[in-house]
């Protein structure tokens, strides 16, 4: 039996994001978030930062237009309110019609499904990447010395903002000792992994300029996240803009 994220079905879903986001340049998004938060000095208003994440990445996606834009923005977070917990409602399922019709697709088009998702991740992951970040760089001695996407890597591994994953076990293996039978549901304790001493030196510093290996935030092996550079930058953007309002307001 396959299982329900392997196989020809799941390799398929993941070659569309990774075919979405290819066209995608980081780098961009970026810019692209800097140039709309920092004028306006609306760094600290989360519901703003979210906002713009969320346009920025539509665009990205193909989506013009104001009106299809204010429409997006309104209807990715009461989507991901509760389709990211597996609990959806009337209000959420209404709000994935807008997004389908928004992105110019069918409610059975993976395609369109998959950049709803990519996008309720921007809104929720992202958006608590940026908090987390914003939070720790302002506790840094020197908080210009360092470039943003130091700071965002380094929050990624000190207080990542999706702190467990899970996985289901193919085969039963050992592991730390104990039996884990094959189909077991595992949950993978990723603040405890990038703070495993053994890997990182003096593993509870916040510590923007680590040599260490990569955190596991994005996964690894065979399932790294698709979208990790450009949430990376998206989030990074942010503390640009967040750098530039300091810098206009002396």
């Amino acid at each position: 039996m396959e299982l329900r994220r392997e196989g020809a079905v799941h390799e398929r879903r993941r070659a569309i994001v990774n075919e979405t986001l290819a066209d995608i340049a980081p780098s961009a998004l970026r810019e692209d978030v800097r140039a709309r938060l920092a004028p306006n000095n609306t760094v600290s208003d989360e519901t703003r930062v979210r906002d713009v994440l969320v346009a920025v990445l539509g665009r990205a996606l193909g989506v013009r237009g104001p009106d299809a834009l204010d429409a997006l923005v309104e209807a990715v977070p009461v989507a991901a309110a509760r389709y990211l917990t597996g609990d959806p409602d009337p209000a959420a399922d209404a709000a994935v019609r807008t997004l389908v019709q928004v992105l110019g697709g069918g409610l059975m088009d993976e395609e369109v499904a998959n950049r709803i998702a990519v996008l309720m991740q921007a809104c929720e992951a992202t958006v608590a990447l940026v908090r987390n970040a914003t939070v720790l760089a302002r506790d840094l001695p020197d908080p210009g010395r360092w470039p943003a996407e130091a700071v965002v890597a380094e929050t990624l591994r000190y207080d990542p903002p999706v702190p467990a994953m899970r996985r289901t076990v193919r085969e039963d293996v050992e592991a730390g000792g104990h039996a884990v039978a094959a189909g077991s549901l595992v949950t993978l304790d990723l603040r405890a992994a990038n703070r495993d001493p053994a890997v990182f030196s003096d593993p509870d510093r916040f510590d923007p300029g680590r040599a260490e290996p990569w955190h596991l935030t994005f996964g690894a092996g065979r399932r790294p996240c698709p979208g990790a550079d450009h949430a990376l930058h998206l989030a990074a953007g942010v503390l640009d803009a967040a750098l530039a309002t300091k810098e206009t307001a002396r």
